[in-house]
């Protein structure tokens, strides 16, 4: 006979655990696609309110407000299957990862680059930008190299449920 939960012994494990590192990259997706979405909803207001005062006229239209929407909406739903292993493999999800990474990464750096050349106050507000962008692009790095680590364990994990 088993025992209970919070008794003395603890049910046993019948396959293998859920990879943690799936978990973890699943976890930045989801955080790096709400602040997409945030931004996504910000960004209108910001411009919008720009150009009624008088200042920067709005260019674009809501194009990259729907483009923002979209990739934030994935992100979110590639990291709600990661976490809750409903996702068919973690290659794909972490290849993209690493590849947007090293984009968003890259531009952030390019960004910190030309703050430091533009000083003054434009220089530090591209600066915060660029470093935003620069954080941004390690956590998706690190979701990325995550996945790929954790993905024979959690191809393990499916197999075990499909099977149980």
């Amino acid at each position: 006979m088993r025992v209970g939960i919070g008794e003395e012994d603890q049910l046993p494990v019948d396959g293998p655990e859920y990879p943690r590192t799936v978990h973890i990259a699943g976890v930045i997706w989801i955080v790096f696609g709400s602040l997409i979405l945030l931004n996504a909803a910000i960004n209108p207001l910001l411009t919008f309110g720009m150009a009624a005062g008088g200042g920067a006229q709005t260019a674009g239209g809501g194009c990259p407000v729907v483009i923002g929407v979209l990739v934030g909406a994935v992100f979110i739903h590639v990291g709600v299957q990661s976490t809750r292993g409903t996702a068919k493999d973690t290659l794909g999800n972490g290849i993209g990862s690493i590849i947007f990474g090293l984009l968003n990464g890259g531009f952030g750096a390019l960004l910190l680059v030309g703050a430091v050349a533009a000083g003054g106050t434009a220089g530090l507000i591209v600066g915060i930008l660029g470093g935003v962008n620069l954080l941004g692009g390690i956590g998706l790095l690190a979701a990325g190299v995550l996945a790929l680590v954790g993905r024979d364990e959690y191809k393990a994990w499916r197999r075990a449920q499909r099977a149980g």
